[in-house]
């Protein structure tokens, strides 16, 4: 009995997981630490969201709180009719 518990579960529980924050876009999320306080907590950090299109190029990229204001930073990357 045990034996068909456990992949059934583990089934279960892989379809109510969701890894990414979007359903229908591929991104890439990244964190980076940039500073560190005397106790070696980080005060600083840098994150950054790129999305993918189909081909695994990217289409926008988006720095989290980069502005000096503490707003998003969107560079968005536009390709022609021959992906260049």
């Amino acid at each position: 009995m045990k034996k068909i518990i456990i992949p059934i579960g583990a089934l279960l529980i892989a379809h109510s997981a969701h890894a990414q924050l979007t359903q229908g876009e591929n991104y890439v999320y990244s964190k980076s630490y940039l500073d560190y306080n005397t106790s070696g907590q980080p005060t600083k950090t840098s994150e950054t969201v790129q999305y993918m299109d189909g081909f695994g190029r990217p289409k926008q990229v988006v720095n989290v709180k980069a502005s000096p204001l503490g707003k998003d930073v969107v560079t968005h990357i536009e390709y022609d009719q021959f992906g260049r």
